[in-house]
C-alpha cells in the first residue's frame, strides 16, 4: 500500500474576482461637458413657427457628370480613384 498523497495549498485561495467599489460620482455633476447629446424639444403651448417659404425646383437635368449614366458615372470615377490609391499605397508599403 502507498502513502497517502499530501495536496498542495492553492496559491489564490479566492474563487471569485475582488469586487470593485464604484466610485461616489454624483448623476448631475457640474461642469460636465455633454459631447454628443440629443434633448426632446421643451413643451410649449405656442403654435409651431411657419414653414419656410418655397425653394425654387431643382433643374431636373442637373450638372451634365452627376446625371451621365444615371449617377453611376460619378460612382465609377470614385471607385477607379479609390482602386488607384489602393494600389499605390500597397506599392509604397512593401
Amino acid at each position: 500500500m502507498s502513502e497517502p498523497r499530501v495536496t498542495r495549498r492553492r496559491r489564490s485561495v479566492a474563487t471569485t474576482p475582488a469586487l470593485v467599489d464604484p466610485a461616489d460620482i454624483p448623476e448631475d455633476a457640474a461642469g460636465r461637458v455633454a459631447v454628443i447629446a440629443v434633448r426632446a424639444p421643451e413643451d410649449s403651448t405656442e403654435p409651431p413657427l411657419a414653414p419656410p417659404p418655397d425653394l425654387p425646383p431643382l433643374d431636373p437635368d442637373g450638372p451634365p457628370l452627376l446625371t451621365a449614366l444615371d449617377g453611376w458615372l460619378v460612382i465609377l470615377v470614385l471607385a477607379a480613384v479609390l482602386v488607384v490609391l489602393f494600389v499605390v499605397g500597397m506599392a509604397l508599403t512593401r
